[in-house]
C-alpha cells in the first residue's frame, strides 16, 4: 500500500472508489506532462511527507485471511484617500496609446482548447473534485448575465474557470496558465476571463484567445457591450477591448488600479488608492472610491475611502450612508434600489432611501493577504453570489444570498490550512473510504467515506495516528506513536499495543493472521492474530513495508531487508543503494525507487534538486536498473515517494500537487485539483479509478481508461 506519515496530522484510507462516472471525467484527453522513462522533477513550494496505498487485486481476498499481489504497506500515512490633483498629462493621460507587442502566444497547449467537463470541477487531465463539492479551489471574481449564467474565477495557488447553469457548477482547475482573475461580460454569449497570459473570450459555445494588451496584473474589469470594455491593474495600467482587439488606454497614473466602471467611451470611472473620471478627452480626479456599481450615467454608487456609499447623480456625489466596519470587498446591485455592499464583517444593503446592515458575513472567506480577491455579484434582491479565498475561519470559496442570510454553496467544505504529514490510501472494495486524522488542538479523528459524505468514529488510541493499511472494509489497521496500532472490524476501533513505545511509521497487512508494523530504529512487529512479535532489524531509518505475503516482506529504509522465514539484507545497485517504494505481485518480479548515492539523507523526509530516483527491479536475486530519472521530487517540497501506492506493475504517487503514474514504461505526471495549501497527503487507484486524498476532508478523483479486451 503506502509510504508516508500525518499532522495538524491526516491519512486516508481509501477501501473503495466513488463511481468512477461520478464527475471525474473532463472527456478530453489532455493534460500532464509526460515524463520519459522518468524525467526531472523540480523542486519548490512546501508540505511534509504523505503516504500512499495499495488496494486488493480481484480475486485475493475481500474480507479477511489469504495473501494477495504484492502490496506496499503503508509508512504513514482597496484603501481609500481624499481627493488628488488631476494625474498630470505627461505621465501618459489622455486617452488611447499604441498597443505594441502583446507577446500573446496563441498556439496549442495541453490546456488549450479549454473545455469545460460534463460534470464537476476538474482538472483537464480529469481529476475532479470529490470533496469539497463544487469545488475546493480559492476564487477572486464572480459575473453572471443571470439567474442560470454564472461564472466564477481565480489564480490563487492555481487557475480555475466554472460556471453555474443554474443546476450544476462545473469548470476546470488546476490550469498552470492561470488564465485570469477578472470576469465579466454583458451576455451569456459575451464573456471575459482576464488576468492571465491572454484575454480569453467566450461566445456562448467555445473559447478564443486574444492578446491582452498589457503584461501587467489586472485587478478589475467591465463590460460595456460587445465592441466596449475596459480592465485595469497595477501601475495604472488600463486596457480598452474596441470589438477586434485589447490596447492600453493611457491613464496619466502610476498607482495601482483596482476598480472600473463605464457607460461608454466618454464616460469612464477608475479607481486604486485615488479616483479618476475620463470624459472622452481628459481624465480628472474623483473622490476617492475603491469599488463601483452603476445603473446609469446619473446613478453611480462607490464605496467612498472605504468608509461610505455615495452615489453619483451626474454632476454630485452625495453620501447615502456610513460603513462602520472594513474592509470592503465588493459591490453590485440589482437597481437603484438595490444596491449591496460586502464588507468584512456585515452586508449592507440600499434600498434606495436607506442604507442599512442586511445580514451578517456569514462566514464568507476573507483574507487581508487578497485585499482585491473577493468577489460579489447578484441577479435579484433575494440572488447574489460572492466568491473569495479558502482561509482558515471560512468554510469553504462560493456563498449564496437568498433574501435574508448568506450560506456556504457545496458539501464536505473545508478551511484552508489543514496539513497531512502522512497519508496512506488503499481500495479493497466499493463505496467505502477512511480517513485518518490527527490533529494536536481536536485530537484523533478516524472519518468513513459512503460516496458523498463523512461519519466520524473515536479511534481507540489518543495517540498521533501514522500509518494505514487494510484487508477489507472490515479489516483496517492504523499505526500510531507509543507503540500503539488500533484495528477496525467493521464495528468499532480497537487499539492494542506492540509493547514498546516506539514511532510506528509504517504498515503492511499481509493477511489476517499477519499484520506488520514498525518505524523508529528498525523496530519491526508482526501480529498473529493473538500477539505482536518482535521482528526488529538494524537500520537507522524504516521508510516503508510492503510484501506479496505473510512469508515475502520487504522492509525498506536505509537498509533494505528481505523476509522470508527471517531477515536478510539485500544489496542494491551501488550508484542506486536507497530504496524508497516496492510494488508488484511476482515475488521474483519486483519494482522499486531508490535514491541515488549521492543523495542527501533527508530526501526521504524534504526535497530538494539533488534528489534523484531510478527505477529498479528484483528478479529473486538480485536488483538491477531499469530506468533513471524517477520523480523524486516534484513541485513541492514533499517527496514524491512519501505518498506512494502500487498494484501490480502499476504505481502511483504524489508530492502534494500532482499524481505521478508509473505504467511500466514510463512517468506520467498531472496536477490536481487543489488550493494554494491543499497538498494531498495519499494517492489510491483501482482498476477503474485513481483517487488523491487529503487534507481531510479533501478528495480528488479521475476516471481511467480501461485497456481493451
Amino acid at each position: 500500500m503506502a509510504q508516508g506519515g500525518l499532522a495538524g496530522v491526516c491519512a486516508a484510507l481509501f477501501l473503495a472508489a466513488c463511481s468512477s462516472t461520478n464527475g471525474a471525467s473532463s472527456g478530453h484527453d489532455a493534460g500532464g506532462d509526460h515524463l520519459p522513462g522518468a524525467h526531472d522533477a523540480g523542486s519548490g513550494g512546501s508540505g511534509a511527507s504523505g503516504s500512499g496505498g495499495r488496494r486488493i487485486e480481484d480475486g485475493g481476498q475481500n474480507g479477511a485471511g489469504g495473501a494477495t499481489g504484492g502490496r506496499t504497506g503503508s509508512s504513514g500515512m482597496g484603501n481609500g484617500g481624499g481627493s488628488v490633483e488631476p494625474p498630470d498629462a505627461s505621465t501618459g493621460g489622455g486617452g488611447p496609446v499604441d498597443a505594441g507587442d502583446s507577446g500573446a502566444d496563441r498556439g496549442a497547449t495541453a490546456e488549450w482548447p479549454l473545455q469545460l467537463p460534463e460534470k464537476g470541477v476538474c482538472t483537464v487531465g480529469g481529476f475532479c473534485w470529490a470533496a469539497p463539492t463544487p469545488l475546493g479551489n480559492s476564487l477572486e471574481s464572480v459575473w453572471g448575465s443571470g439567474a442560470a449564467d454564472v461564472w466564477f474565477v481565480g489564480h490563487l495557488g492555481t487557475g480555475t474557470i466554472a460556471h453555474w447553469d443554474g443546476l450544476s457548477v462545473r469548470g476546470l482547475t488546476g490550469l498552470v496558465s492561470e488564465w485570469g482573475n477578472v470576469v465579466t461580460g454583458t451576455t451569456s454569449k459575451d464573456v471575459w476571463i482576464l488576468g492571465g497570459p491572454d484575454a480569453l473570450h467566450y461566445d456562448g459555445a467555445a473559447f478564443s484567445r486574444h492578446a491582452p494588451g498589457t503584461d501587467k496584473e489586472l485587478h478589475a474589469a467591465h463590460a460595456v457591450d460587445a465592441k466596449l470594455a475596459y480592465a485595469v491593474g497595477d501601475g495604472g495600467t488600463i486596457v480598452k477591448w474596441n470589438g477586434t482587439s485589447w490596447a492600453p488606454f493611457g491613464s496619466g497614473t502610476t498607482d495601482d488600479l483596482a476598480a472600473v466602471w463605464a457607460f461608454g467611451e466618454n464616460d469612464v470611472w477608475v479607481a486604486g488608492t485615488n479616483a479618476y473620471h475620463w470624459n472622452g478627452t481628459a481624465w480628472a480626479s474623483a473622490p476617492a472610491c475603491v469599488a463601483f456599481w452603476g445603473d446609469a450615467p446619473n446613478d453611480l454608487f462607490c464605496v467612498r475611502a472605504g468608509v461610505a456609499l455615495a452615489r453619483w447623480d451626474g454632476s454630485k456625489w452625495t453620501d447615502v450612508g456610513a460603513i462602520t466596519t472594513t474592509p470592503v470587498r465588493g459591490i453590485w446591485g440589482t437597481g437603484p434600489h438595490d444596491v449591496v455592499v460586502l464588507s468584512r464583517d456585515v452586508t449592507y444593503r440600499y434600498d434606495g432611501t436607506t442604507f442599512a446592515v442586511a445580514a451578517s458575513r456569514g462566514g464568507i472567506s476573507y483574507s487581508d493577504s487578497y485585499p482585491r480577491s473577493a468577489g460579489l455579484w447578484g441577479s435579484a434582491a433575494d440572488a447574489y453570489w460572492a466568491a473569495g479565498p479558502r482561509v482558515d475561519s471560512g468554510p469553504g470559496s462560493l456563498f449564496r444570498f437568498e433574501g435574508t442570510a448568506w450560506a456556504p454553496f457545496g458539501e464536505n467544505l473545508a478551511p484552508a490550512g489543514v496539513t497531512c504529514t502522512h497519508q496512506g490510501t488503499a481500495f479493497v472494495g466499493t463505496g467505502i473510504a477512511w480517513t485518518a486524522f490527527y490533529d494536536p488542538s481536536v485530537g484523533n479523528k478516524l472519518a468513513r467515506w459512503n460516496g458523498s459524505t463523512y461519519t466520524e468514529y473515536p479511534p481507540g488510541t489518543d495517540k498521533p495516528l501514522l500509518a494505514i493499511d487494510a484487508l477489507s472494509a472490515v479489516d483496517v489497521w492504523v499505526t500510531a506513536e507509543d507503540g500503539d496500532v488500533t484495528h477496525w472490524n467493521g464495528t468499532n476501533w480497537t487499539a492494542s499495543n506492540v509493547g514498546a513505545k516506539v514511532r510506528l511509521s509504517a504498515v503492511y497487512a499481509a493477511s489476517a493472521t499477519s499484520v506488520w508494523a514498525g518505524g523508529e530504529a528498525g523496530s519491526i512487529f508482526e501480529y498473529d492474530g493473538q500477539t505482536w512479535t518482535d521482528h526488529s532489524v538494524k537500520t537507522s531509518a524504516l521508510t516503508a513495508l510492503f510484501g506479496t505475503g505473510p512469508n515475502d516482506v520487504w522492509a525498506v529504509g536505509d537498509t533494505t531487508y528481505h523476509y522470508t522465514t527471517d531477515w536478510d539484507a539485500v544489496d542494491l545497485p551501488k550508484d542506486w543503494p536507497r530504496l524508497v517504494a516496492m510494488w508488484g505481485k511476482d515475488p521474483s518480479n519486483l519494482r522499486g525507487v531508490a535514491l541515488s548515492s549521492d543523495a542527501p539523507a533527508t530526501c526521504t523526509e524534504t526535497c530538494d534538486p539533488s534528489c534523484k530516483g531510478a527505477v529498479v527491479a528484483w528478479d529473486g536475486a538480485h536488483f538491477t536498473v531499469v530506468a533513471e530519472g524517477a520523480p523524486a521530487c516534484g513541485d513541492t517540497t514533499r517527496p514524491v515517494f512519501g505518498s506512494f501506492y502500487s498494484s501490480g506493475t502499476s504505481a502511483w504517487a504524489t508530492d502534494g500537487r500532482n499524481v505521478y503514474h508509473w505504467d511500466e514504461q514510463a512517468w506520467s505526471r498531472e496536477p490536481l485539483p487543489a488550493d494554494a495549501n491543499d497538498l494531498a497527503c495519499g494517492v489510491a487507484s483501482d482498476t477503474q479509478q485513481v483517487v488523491a486524498a487529503g487534507p481531510y476532508p479533501l478528495m480528488r478523483r479521475k476516471a481511467l481508461k480501461l485497456p481493451a479486451p
